[in-house]
């Protein structure tokens, strides 16, 4: 695992084909167009309220106020109000949505360490690969009783945030294990039936 690893984390944006590099680039407009549309929805108004109570601190931006929060308040509202409308950016494969998992967590972490705009995108684009590909796995595996999104885009978001701080594949491994342990379990099939404000757990992944 740790050669893919490396040939994945390894990689500059310049090295990147120009569709990818617009690709990442309209995942980020959708992300915030998304987001923006979910300050006017109560489960946005509760997460933003939620962040600036449990979650508070300093250093990245949280859509819908007007101070910076925690990086993991900012996160996580993000995340939530990225989702509450259900038009966030989704991948069949995974039968759900990484960018509202990721981009939230690169943008916090980026915020917070003043990182580059070619190097926030490449972690990005890190991010989705490792969501992607865990999704695809746990999807295919559990076709009848699938997990949210939160569950297995949790990888990216830890994958985005590993690279931005600078860790070296083994310090990338055992991001990924941490994350792992700690990942929500999403048990997306309630949701859907039931209704639910937390939409598979994407805030906390």
């Amino acid at each position: 695992m740790n050669t893919a690893l490396a040939s994945l984390v390894s990689f500059t944006w310049e090295q990147l084909s120009p569709d990818v590099q617009r690709c990442v680039k309209q995942r980020l407009l959708n992300h915030l167009g998304a987001a923006i549309a979910g300050t006017q929805t109560p489960e946005g108004m509760a997460a933003i309220r939620f962040a600036a109570r449990s979650l508070s601190g300093e250093g990245a931006t949280v859509l819908g106020r007007s101070s910076t929060g925690s990086v993991l308040g900012a996160a996580f509202a993000n995340a939530t109000l990225a989702s509450a409308l259900d038009v966030d950016d989704g991948y069949r494969l995974a039968a759900g949505h990484p960018g509202a998992v990721v981009i939230p967590a690169a943008l916090a972490i980026g915020e917070r360490i003043g990182a580059r705009g070619d190097a926030f995108l490449t972690a990005v684009v890190v991010g989705y690969e490792l969501a992607t590909r865990t999704g695809a796995i746990m999807y295919r595996d559990n076709p009848t009783r699938f997990f949210g999104s939160g569950a297995w885009a949790s990888a990216g978001a830890a994958g985005a945030a590993a690279i931005l701080l600078g860790l070296d594949v083994d310090g990338v491994v055992q991001a990924l294990g941490v994350t792992e342990a700690h990942t929500p379990l999403a048990p997306n099939m309630k949701t859907i039936a039931c209704g639910s404000m937390v939409k598979e757990s994407i805030g906390w992944g």
